[in-house]
């Protein structure tokens, strides 16, 4: 098995996936969503795994999103002349259909999923983060949408499990605003259930997962079905077309004179200089960035 940007490893029936791409503060690229997929397979058909960890290398992020030179040349904005166009709509909505189903993947995985969350964790960190059954996370964690101050206006790939899970309100809120939170308020609103100090991170993730495998594998996967019954039930499962329809149609988003455009701002200054100048206009009116 030929794995790319992730670790994995498996012993007493829990399997661990591990971001390792620290250099990019553990953003996802699609060598590492291929990783994962791999692993994730092994860990479903191996019938001794009864719990799956995530969790990634360092103790700055977690993950903290897509890899944006990605996007960049996605939406047609890099230095790069020779790729500076659009890509078709069919390009999109079979690249945002994939993308979907990765996280749709994970939501419906049959095994206890559990995220060990070392740091910062945005975007499609959340993603995972939401789509696991449960997480731990170290005290100086913070959680958040910064991604939607591209100009989403809280259009995700999985805007279902993000209102089930912060509430209506509080959903707006993040997506609409992108300000992080740390880890007291991410236990009060219910997206994990404790957080520790970051040296025992580990050992309580463990502590979780090795309270999960005293539960019969027979048991755990009628308890998982039965989940992914209520989740079609609530319509949690039901966001997959809406997000990558929504995701695809942000693509086309047209851009007033006075909006910020990122990634054209990105294409002529750079990631770092059009991301502080993005940010400072929210931290003007008093929201927070990461």
């Amino acid at each position: 098995m030929e794995l790319k940007n992730i670790l994995y490893e498996k012993k007493d029936g829990i399997a661990k996936i591990t971001l390792d791409k620290p250099e990019k503060m553990n953003a996802i690229c699609q060598p590492m969503i291929d990783g994962i997929k791999l692993a994730l397979d092994d860990a479903r058909q191996d019938e001794t795994v009864k719990c799956l960890i995530f969790a990634a290398i360092g103790d700055r992020a977690f993950c903290t999103g897509h890899d944006i030179n990605m996007f960049t040349e996605w939406y047609g904005f890099t230095p790069d002349k020779t790729k500076q166009r659009k890509e078709t709509q069919e390009f999109k909505l079979r690249r945002d259909r994939k993308l979907a189903e990765f996280y749709n993947e994970i939501l419906l995985f049959p095994k206890v999923t559990i995220t060990q969350i070392n740091g910062l964790t945005i975007g499609a960190g959340m993603f995972i983060l939401l789509a696991c059954d449960m997480a731990i996370a170290a005290d100086t964690a913070r959680f958040g949408h910064s991604e939607m101050r591209f100009g989403h206006g809280g259009s995700t790939y999985v805007l279902p499990m993000q209102i089930a899970q912060y509430g209506y309100k509080k959903a707006r809120e993040m997506m609409l605003l992108g300000e992080a939170i740390d880890a007291e308020e991410a236990v009060r609103v219910g997206i994990i259930n404790k957080h520790v100090p970051f040296d025992q991170l580990e050992e309580e993730t463990m502590r979780y997962a090795k309270g999960v495998c005293l539960t019969p594998a027979d048991g755990i996967a009628i308890g998982k079905a039965h989940t992914h019954q209520v989740l079609d039930a609530l319509g949690i499962t039901s966001g997959l077309a809406s997000g990558y329809v929504g995701h695809a149609l942000f693509n086309n988003l047209r851009y007033g004179k006075d909006d910020y455009n990122f990634f054209k701002h990105a294409a002529k200054k750079g990631l770092k200089a059009a991301a502080h100048e993005r940010n400072d206009r929210y931290e003007r009116l008093g929201f927070k960035s990461q």
